[in-house]
């Protein structure tokens, strides 16, 4: 479906602000929400949670991708997500505001959209606006305030769609930019990408430092720092436990469990790097699939070389204080 070739830039806004959640380390898999108010659905744009998994599957990153769907039947109770969310994509086509002679949106909506957000950790979202008719130039503008609204207090880019793209070009956006963001492209870049052609352009509201997207690439490098770190910890293991004296309680016991242990760990890092030489190698979106499943396999490693050690250690302390005691 990527078509490198064809591009539209988006119009970029900036806010001074930061967002905190873009600090952070990515995780896997990516989630994505999607929520539709009762009358953005009945205008033909049911499908899109399905549509975004088909593409995940078709790219092999089922395992590494994540989709749910929830209706937005009141914006005042639009927070409270018990569950992470990378990417939320909002169709609605209508946007309360503050009053019928202004047009900013209403306190309630501004305040439920950053609950949610907040509490998701969005890394983005994108305001998919529909509406017909003499209310639409009104409406441009309670959508753009809603933008500003939420990014210039700290909350993740928004990406808000131009009115008069029709329903089917809006699903074709909403698989392109989620494509493009899995292939890890910086998120101007995927937007830019996903709209193509010609016509109106999003606008894409940002806010400071330079780490806009998904920035699945960041999570890959700390996966290689943690494979380099656990690789020493296995060898300081290999120091601990030749240290253990025949003398200590115990010392014989714990040492013959954890050399046999040892040998299993030192195995499974030898599949997690491999794993990670696959994924660099390759560089595509199937990759985090794969990369998903390493992590657990490396996460586990990491708990049982810790425990290990820590053992050792209550050992060695046990001995010391026996010493101490004669």
């Amino acid at each position: 479906m990527l078509d490198s070739d064809v591009d539209s830039s988006p119009r970029v806004i900036e806010f001074p602000s930061a967002c905190a959640v873009l600090d952070a380390i990515p995780c896997l898999p990516v989630r994505v929400l999607v929520v539709t108010d009762s009358g953005a659905g009945e205008q033909g744009r049911r499908g899109l949670a399905g549509r975004l998994l088909r593409m995940g599957e078709s790219l092999g990153v089922d395992e590494g991708l994540a989709v749910k769907e929830r209706p937005l039947a009141d914006w005042s109770a639009a927070g409270g997500a018990s569950e992470r969310f990378d990417v939320i994509y909002l169709r609605c086509c209508d946007i309360p505001a503050e009053s019928a002679e202004e047009m900013r949106p209403a306190a309630h909506v501004s305040a439920g959209l950053q609950a949610l957000l907040r509490d998701s950790s969005a890394r983005f979202w994108l305001l998919d606006h529909r509406v017909d008719g003499a209310q639409g130039s009104r409406q441009r503008v309670v959508s753009e305030g809603l933008c500003r609204d939420v990014v210039s207090r700290g909350g993740p880019p928004a990406i808000l769609l131009p009115l008069q793209w029709g329903a089917e070009r809006r699903l074709d956006f909403h698989q392109a930019l989620l494509e493009w963001s899995l292939h890890d492209a910086p998120l101007e870049l995927a937007v830019a990408r996903a709209t193509g052609g010609s016509g109106p352009v999003p606008v894409l509201f940002l806010p400071s430092g330079r780490r806009h997207g998904l920035d699945l690439g960041r999570l890959f490098e700390d996966y290689r720092c943690r494979i380099d770190a656990t690789h020493a910890a296995l060898r300081m293991l290999s120091v601990e436990l030749a240290s253990l004296t025949a003398g200590t309680p115990g010392a014989a016991v714990l040492r013959d469990r954890l050399a046999i242990q040892q040998e299993l760990w030192v195995e499974r890092m030898r599949l997690v790097k491999a794993s990670c030489v696959e994924i660099n190698r390759d560089r595509d979106p199937a990759g985090w699939s794969r990369l998903r499943s390493s992590l657990d396999l490396l996460n586990q490693v990491e708990a049982d070389v810790a425990e290990a050690r820590a053992e050792i250690e209550a050992l060695q302390l046990a001995g010391l204080g026996s010493e101490a005691e004669r």
